[in-house]
């Protein structure tokens, strides 16, 4: 959360977080959001689907023979925080155009 955040503030960023919408009260971006002014809302009517939409955005994460559960799981995420931003900046630019 806070890395799509301070992406928007970026001078060339397509979108603005203005609301944070989660279906977790205790996720950790959701207090860090808070602290930064941007408004929350918690839903309790969310499907248990996951990742059944469109691919926006992919990278790869090498996995090592001696990898566990946890190390993959903190290296997606990394991933993840880099190419959310990103992925968002893009997807934003893309539906400007289309205005």
């Amino acid at each position: 959360m806070v890395k799509l955040i301070e992406y928007s503030k970026r001078r060339a960023s397509h979108y603005e977080v203005v609301l944070v919408i989660s279906n977790k009260p205790n996720a950790g971006g959701i207090e860090k959001a808070k602290q930064m002014g941007i408004p929350v809302e918690i839903v309790e009517n969310t499907k248990e689907e996951v990742d059944h939409g469109k691919i926006l955005a992919q990278e790869a994460v090498q996995i090592g023979e001696n990898d566990t559960a946890e190390t993959l799981h903190a290296a997606i995420q990394a991933e993840e925080y880099k190419l959310f931003p990103i992925a968002t900046d893009n997807y934003a630019a893309k539906l400007l155009e289309e205005i």
